[in-house]
């Protein structure tokens, strides 16, 4: 009988290892660990925060400080006296910023296997957590690549990349263990080629004392194709289980796109998810997709919960959450807000999880019209218009453009800076969504239904970018204050555009009368941060049927008391059902990405939405198929204590209409 009932191996590849880092974080997410791992060089590094059960660490290192010069410095690349990576700030500097588990790592009931290749004769090292001397040394000498990187020296050995040598240790793990997990960073079918002439050269130049090294250097394309016809071989036997990127990963060997990077991550964590019904009928897993941790035993009963909390707690909570200001997409009000929800989560004892967001950020803008007419020269008090773009630094400059009729025709406005007139029915469009009114007085669902919201309708930008029209001047006439327009639901437009007051706008129009030639200066700048984070926190309370669960969610930003309240209600909910016996899973999330919808879209979807982006990364936790947890029912909690309008229920789309139409 072997020593481990299961073992993963986890191959190597450089910045290709945070689709690794995705398959990693779902095997987390549905407590699925191995007793034995063994990784090579990327592998290796990912495998650290997997031991550590750490989820996202990996991907968030990656994404967050690979263009940092402690985590990845190119300048050492032609001389090799350095590693390109920065192995001393990958494992102790970046615990100031992301600390690392060690207690769990370091649990002697987990085996990890670190695989590394000998300068001297080119054979391969297996060092052993807890056997060899500096189990984090033997990472970096794993993760040195031979070409680019200065060999490590550790425990009488001088190493180098463990995928020389031993590039997918699948033989090393069957000698231990029953059944074995090979994670690859390869689709299926690739081979490698040839070594290119110039590699063979430098190789030949670095180990011309080494003749074993040397020979194991110009042969490891050769090697690795061998490897991989093998285990090919096993995996069609059903001796071994294989999961492989689901498409060829077209990234460079040392990338730097956090963009690009970002959508490798994802399509991972996709990946992962399609393989985990197959994976746990081979290791004869029961309910490994969601096993999270219970304690006591839960009798199937119904629960009587009582009150929940308080209003005057309530109220409390939406005030302070306001105190820091308005909370727009990761900016300081919102990261600082969803930071004292994980803490308020954390103190009732559940188990918090987080998803990390990269995107854009577009902080405060600062707007600034200049008007000139002759020898008249007018500054004029404006409001920039948010995700329409900017003019950086330089003013963008242009003849005035008025445009008169509201089907905005925009082509005499070329190259020139045009002037609309907006009132609130000119802004406003209606939404694509019936509404059905009723109350607590009426306990009989409505038969019928009334007309939808209105919502601002800012396609008219959209015309004038198209019309080569360099920036746009809104003039409100209507009476109400200039609106906080946020068009969060469209990308970035890339023409700026500002808002002045209708009195303004008079006085525009009277030097535009007296001067037809009058130009302007328009400037709308901001800071941007183009790799902000932003993260979507969520907890579970577990059920006894490990089959259906019911999602709660509602979204973190908001920019008045009531726009988005729905945290308090989901922090009281969780406080009140905690150590209640729930028959189905609830699933709590408190989602980020509301003001920025377009960078959400998740990889395999077309929607956009902050809790669309979460359900793309979580399916075992509700789409029912493979093995998943059937969601029975999905509530969105927000908008609390509007009492202006009766409640609402929107049916936005005849799918919906049939489910209402059916319970009438």
């Amino acid at each position: 009988m072997k020593k481990y009932r299961s073992a993963l191996v986890v191959e190597g590849g450089a910045l290709r290892g945070i689709h690794t880092a995705g398959v990693l974080d779902v095997f987390m997410r549905c407590n699925i660990y191995f007793p034995y791992v063994i990784g090579v060089s990327a592998g290796a590094l990912n495998a650290y925060n997997y031991i550590s059960r750490q989820i996202g660490r990996s991907a968030d290192i990656l994404l967050h400080y690979i263009r940092d010069e402690r985590y990845l410095n190119l300048r050492n690349i032609p001389n090799r006296k350095e590693s390109a990576f920065g192995f001393d700030f990958m494992f102790y500097g970046l615990q100031e910023y992301l600390p690392f588990d060690r207690e769990t790592f370091d649990d002697p009931a987990q085996a990890f296997t670190v695989v590394a290749t000998d300068v001297e004769d080119g054979s391969p090292i297996y060092f052993r957590k807890g056997e060899c001397s500096d189990i984090f040394k033997a990472g970096a000498a794993s993760a040195s690549l031979p070409l680019i990187s200065p060999p490590v020296e550790l425990d009488g050995h001088r190493c180098i990349d463990g995928g020389v040598a031993d590039p997918i240790p699948f033989l090393h793990a069957m000698e231990e263990c029953d059944r074995v997990v090979v994670l690859l960073t390869r689709h299926k079918g690739f081979r490698k080629r040839t070594m290119p002439f110039a590699e063979r050269e430098t190789a030949k130049q670095l180990y011309k004392n080494a003749p074993q090294m040397l020979e194991a250097a110009l042969s490891a394309n050769d090697r690795y194709n061998d490897t991989l016809d093998y285990l090919e071989q096993l995996e069609d036997e059903g001796k071994i289980f294989v999961i492989r990127p689901s498409k060829e990963i077209d990234i460079s060997l040392l990338e730097r796109n956090t963009e690009s990077l970002g959508k490798l991550y994802r399509e991972g964590v996709q990946d992962g998810e399609n393989v985990l019904r197959a994976l746990s009928e081979y290791l004869g897993l029961t309910n490994s997709l969601l096993q999270f941790e219970k304690s006591g035993t839960l009798n199937k009963r119904k629960y009587v919960i009582g009150n929940y909390t308080s209003a005057e707690e309530l109220d409390k909570q939406v005030h302070d959450a306001v105190q820091n200001g308005k909370r727009c997409t990761g900016n300081p009000a919102h990261s600082s807000f969803l930071n004292e929800i994980e803490s308020s989560l954390q103190s009732t004892g559940v188990s918090v999880f987080s998803d990390p967001y990269y995107f854009s950020f577009t902080g405060a803008q600062n707007a600034c019209l200049t008007v000139r007419a002759e020898e008249t020269t007018l500054s004029v008090p404006c409001v920039s218009m948010p995700y329409a773009g900017l003019t950086g630094s330089e003013p963008v400059q242009g003849e005035l453009y008025p445009i008169r009729d509201k089907g905005y025709r925009f082509i005499g406005a070329r190259g020139k800076i045009a002037v609309v007139h907006l009132d609130m029915d000119a802004l406003c469009g209606t939404m694509r969504a019936e509404t059905v009114y009723a109350s607590a007085d009426e306990p009989q669902l409505p038969e019928t239904f009334g007309i939808g919201a209105k919502t601002a309708d800012l396609s008219f930008l959209m015309l004038a970018k198209m019309a080569l029209v360099k920036g746009v001047i809104c003039v409100w006439d209507d009476e109400s204050p200039i609106p906080e327009a946020l068009p969060y639901a469209q990308h970035d437009l890339g023409i700026p555009c500002v808002w002045i007051h209708a009195e303004d706008g008079a006085l525009l129009q009277t030097l535009l009368d007296a001067s037809p030639q009058a130009t302007a200066e328009l400037t709308v700048t901001a800071e941007t941060i183009p790799h902000a984070e932003t993260k979507t926190i969520y907890c579970v309370l577990p059920g006894t049927e490990m089959e259906e669960s019911v999602l709660v969610h509602t979204h973190t930003e908001g920019v008045s008391l009531v726009e988005e309240n729905g945290f308090a209600a989901l922090l009281a909910l969780i406080d009140a059902l905690k150590d209640k016996p729930l028959r189905r899973t609830h699933v709590f999330v408190f989602a980020s990405g509301r003001y920025r919808l377009p960078m959400m879209q998740p990889a395999s979807s077309a929607s956009t939405g902050a809790i669309s982006k979460w359900l793309s990364m979580h399916r075992d936790l509700w789409d029912g198929r493979g093995g998943h947890l059937k969601a029975v029912a999905a509530i969105a909690v927000e908008h609390l204590g509007i009492t202006d309008l009766p409640e609402i229920v929107f049916s936005s789309n005849s799918g919906m209409d049939a489910v209402y139409r059916q319970a009438l």
